[in-house]
């Protein structure tokens, strides 16, 4: 079975809520995906870290 990415399954989530008046719970259990996806929010910050790799790789042939 192929796994399914957070934003895929955000989508999926939605679906079936708007679709079939579902809670959030339910529709996660329903595409067997954790409840904590809906909610997790990335606090990586990698700004600094591409610029500097567009640099080194605007110096490099």
């Amino acid at each position: 079975m192929k796994a399914i990415r957070s934003a895929e399954a955000k989508g999926i989530v939605d679906y079936i809520r708007k679709e079939h008046g579902s809670s959030i719970s339910r529709a996660c259990r329903i595409i067997g995906y954790s409840r904590s996806v809906m909610y997790y929010r990335s606090r990586k910050q990698d700004e600094p870290v591409a610029e500097k790799l567009h640099e080194w790789a605007g110096r490099k042939p």
